[in-house]
């Protein structure tokens, strides 16, 4: 048996080495979307953000920040909740996410979701008919040439 048997998916096939918020083409947005490795904590995560963007009363706006030490995913976490409301992509987004959650037995000790099926499904029909405004941005690159790097964005946060 060769090592290319064992796989799925053609090994062969081309698999970029890190998320770009700009690479929105379409072979990239399909290959995301089905090729995301979904954890409890991943699951967990995004069912916290789209619960808080569903039930933000009293509030205006949701604002989320995402921490994580260097190759820990964040930017494709975040890609991927972005495909979630961005009505190009939410349905397959929404689709995937919710067949995953539908194949984890809640039987099963070894996961550890704290929502249930039906929970992420009332949210998935409310996304489908919300309109929801969303604004990506590397706060490490939001300032211009002009700006003194010592009172950029993330210089103050950072402090």
């Amino acid at each position: 048996m060769k090592l290319q048997e064992l796989y799925q998916k053609p090994i062969t096939r081309p698999v970029n080495p890190a998320v770009s918020a700009t690479k929105l083409d379409t072979k990239t947005i399909e290959t995301e979307i089905d090729e995301y490795v979904f954890t409890d904590e991943i699951l967990n995560g995004l069912y916290r953000i789209l619960d808080a963007i569903k039930n933000n009363a009293p509030y205006d706006h949701v604002g989320i920040w995402i921490d994580g030490y260097y190759g820990s995913g964040k930017s494709h976490f975040l890609k991927y909740l972005d495909y979630c409301i961005t009505p190009d992509n939410r349905d397959a987004a929404l689709e995937r996410l919710l067949e995953t959650v539908r194949a984890i037995d809640p039987m099963d000790s070894g996961h550890n979701l704290q929502f249930s099926y039906p929970q992420l499904v009332n949210i998935a029909k409310w996304l489908k008919q919300a309109t929801i405004d969303t604004c990506i941005f590397n706060l490490e690159t939001s300032y211009n040439a002009q700006t003194d790097k010592k009172k950029s964005l993330l210089a103050s946060v950072l402090g």
